[in-house]
């Protein structure tokens, strides 16, 4: 019983995770430069109401994607989503 609640709430994390991520990069406070590493505009960087969740996602600043074999993403689409 508690190994399905591990895996249900290991599930819910990431899928919170994914979320997270996803909306910065939509809503362009984080985008993905020339290195292929994540980056965050600066006014998410200074944002002064920090939270536990917003900490743990600016831990991925600097870090390189891990590039998919199929699929790649476009760099002129990246490059147009960083201006």
């Amino acid at each position: 019983m508690t190994l399905h609640f591990y895996r249900f709430a290991k599930i819910r994390f990431l899928r919170f995770a994914l979320a997270l991520h996803d909306r910065a990069f939509d809503r362009g406070l984080m985008f993905i430069d020339e290195a292929m590493s994540v980056r965050f505009r600066e006014k998410i960087i200074r944002c002064e109401k920090k939270s536990p969740g917003l900490d743990w996602l600016l831990s991925y600043e600097g870090k390189r994607i891990c590039m998919p074999r199929k699929f790649r993403p476009d760099s002129n689409c990246l490059a147009k989503h960083r201006s």
